[in-house]
């Protein structure tokens, strides 16, 4: 231990006088870190403009909006099943209805992928719905019982 306290208040000695022999030389580290803080900050704050106004609507706009909040909708189902599955107080009952409500968000999924899938988002929407229905599979052929 005698050691380790040594070696620290050398350390300690050694920045000490690095500290006064860059005082009498120029600024000091922590002045120079101030005014290029300070420096940044004003820059960052000048260069922020008014947010610009935007439109939400309600109603989707496109195939891909559409597309996006089905997946959506199904990987919220997937995620509600799986909790439902791990949670050891829920009987099979209880989770037939989100097995009923992966089937059906898949099937829908399923009918607008046939007709506007052919996007990026077409191919992690296809993964899904057969994730679900394999999932809802699994379910009515009693994996989980």
């Amino acid at each position: 231990m005698k050691i380790e306290n040594d070696l620290v208040a050398q350390e300690i000695a050694r920045l000490g006088q690095g500290k006064q022999t860059q005082n009498q030389g120029g600024a000091a580290f922590a002045d120079v870190l101030a005014q290029a803080v300070s420096d940044q900050t004003a820059q960052a704050a000048g260069a922020v403009s008014a947010p610009e106004a935007i439109a939400f609507n309600n109603a989707p706009s496109s195939a891909g909006a559409v597309l996006y909040e089905q997946t959506n909708r199904l990987l919220d189902a997937l995620d509600n099943y799986g909790q439902a599955l791990g949670d050891g107080s829920k009987t099979l009952k209880d989770i037939e209805p989100l097995a009923n409500e992966l089937e059906q968000r898949a099937n829908e999924l399923s009918q607008h992928l046939e007709s506007n899938g052919n996007n990026d988002l077409g191919g992690i929407a296809w993964q899904a719905v057969t994730q679900a229905q394999v999932e809802a599979m699994k379910f009515r052929r009693g994996d989980y019982v």
